[in-house]
């Protein structure tokens, strides 16, 4: 167990985390005189880890509101893959703790992060009462969010749980990380609901005429977003394509195509070459052309399909998102 704890802490740290923020409509967490360092963070999500598994009561729950409320002063933003980790330690240390209003709230969210999330025996065991409490949340419906309709965000790329938010929007009687980032800075806060901080919302009083017209000048159109699923409702976010993937994409598949063309042409010539009979040197000339119409096929098509591959799974930046492994947080 330790050792599989330990793989996943050094998996954290070589992805990277960040920020978890502090707490809009909770009390007495503590002014940061010095960073939560990222490295300390997955220490103390190890040990809620432990302290869950053998059922220690005092230990969890301690443990549990002690990362609640240091979590503002870690200072960059935390992934996806690792909120999900966060937010089950949570609810887990919360539940065997005894306050499970709190641990519904922190299940809530995580199983609207990762809906397909299953306890391995490695996680936990077979007869543990997180199991359980976390399998009969997974049978209950999800709620749809609610947004602040009245408001819009101040200048800053936003992000509740992970994911991108371009409008104030969350599920209630939910916890959720919401993170601001600006000018290199990233500031997070601790939210239940759509209880977003003022100090990052304005009046959105001729906001949609203003976003309209900016629209406009650039040409596109509302298709201009994509829609991740968080349970059984979706939220939109901003979408960001690399301008190379759709050339990449065409042109591989232009690749292929062409090296089906040429094996065509390979048939063609094949059967010409059966009907030579007594001239040598048309025989040898087919021959060679057979040939080489066979290799440029094959050549064309193993080209055409890793420049579309390519093309499918390089992400936002440009960067390729595969092959790698995939490692459940």
């Amino acid at each position: 167990m330790n050792v599989t704890l330990s793989r996943r802490a050094a998996m954290l740290t070589v992805v990277g985390l960040s920020t978890w923020g502090g707490a809009h409509a909770f009390a007495q967490n503590p002014t940061c005189d010095k960073a939560y360092d990222s490295d300390q963070l997955v220490v103390d999500i190890q040990e809620l880890e432990q302290a869950i598994i053998v059922i220690e009561r005092d230990d969890a729950k301690r443990l549990a509101a002690s990362i609640q409320d240091r979590i503002e002063c870690v200072e960059q933003r935390l992934p996806l893959s690792f909120l999900g980790r966060a937010y089950r330690g949570l609810a887990g240390a919360f539940y065997v703790g005894g306050q499970e209003d709190r641990a519904d709230r922190w299940f809530k969210t995580a199983i609207e992060l990762d809906r397909t999330y299953r306890y391995g025996v490695e996680d936990l065991p077979s007869d543990h009462p997180v199991r359980d409490a976390y399998a009969a949340r997974l049978q209950s419906s999800g709620s749809e969010p609610v947004r602040l309709e009245d408001k819009v965000f101040t200048e800053g790329d936003y992000f509740l749980d992970g994911r991108r938010l371009s409008r104030p929007m969350a599920r209630p009687e939910r916890y959720h990380i919401f993170q601001r980032q600006h000018e290199g800075k990233v500031k997070t806060w601790l939210i239940e609901g759509p209880s977003f901080p003022e100090s990052v919302l304005v009046a959105a009083i001729g906001a949609d005429e203003k976003d309209g017209k900016q629209k406009g000048r650039r040409g596109r159109t509302r298709f201009d977003v994509q829609v991740q699923e968080m349970g059984s409702s979706a939220m939109e976010v901003d979408r960001s394509s690399p301008p190379e993937q759709v050339p990449l994409i065409i042109g591989g598949a232009a690749g292929i195509a062409t090296g089906i063309a040429l094996y065509a042409g390979s048939g063609v010539s094949r059967r010409n070459f059966s009907s030579i009979r007594d001239d040598e040197e048309r025989l040898a000339k087919s021959q060679r052309l057979t040939n080489r119409l066979v290799i440029a096929s094959l050549a064309s098509i193993a080209v055409g399909s890793g420049v579309m591959t390519y093309g499918i799974i390089i992400d936002d930046a440009g960067r390729p998102i595969g092959p790698r492994i995939d490692v459940r947080f």
